[in-house]
């Protein structure tokens, strides 16, 4: 009777041994699933904007027939060449193609609503696009009372902040 009893007591001392066993095992997944979780919401939140919630910022571009891409990335497929002058809208989300200078790439909304990457050098954000009237000088920065040599022709494409 006695063999009897304890051969109980040590099953039931092994099914509370599993029983925790088990409750700390799941703890931990329960801890890795939150940990995860939040490391993917904050890493989300550095990308940036996506396209539902771009911010729309008014951009030129300043380089002729500069290629928009379907990727950010000197290698990815040309959508369409983008012309001088052009208005386009910036999202607020950009990228840099490690595989060329790490060259910045802007995500740009064409006018017809198709959504490009083109590199940031040949963009101006937060400007408008306008024609040069008259011969105009250009004078040095920040002095604006020194005239230089240089002009700007009569019909040429520029960008206005």
């Amino acid at each position: 009777m006695i063999n009897l009893c304890k051969n109980i007591f040590v099953k039931s001392e092994l099914k509370h041994l599993y029983l925790v066993r088990f409750s700390i095992l799941i703890g931990i997944c329960v801890i890795l699933f939150y940990t995860e979780s939040c490391y993917r919401g904050n890493r989300e939140e550095k990308t940036g904007p996506t396209e539902e919630t771009y911010q729309a910022i008014p951009t030129v571009c300043i380089w002729d027939k500069i290629s928009a891409r379907k990727d950010p990335s000197r290698n990815a497929s040309v959508i369409t060449p983008i012309n001088l002058g052009e208005e386009v809208t910036y999202l607020g989300i950009n990228a840099y193609d490690s595989t060329f200078k790490n060259q910045e790439y802007l995500k740009i909304k064409l006018s017809d609503g198709t959504l490009v990457w083109i590199p940031a050098f040949s963009l101006i954000t937060g400007a408008k696009p306008a024609v040069i009237t008259e011969e105009a000088t250009i004078y040095l920065r920040p002095d604006m009372l020194t005239v230089t040599d240089k002009k700007i022709s009569p019909m040429e494409i520029i960008a206005v902040t």
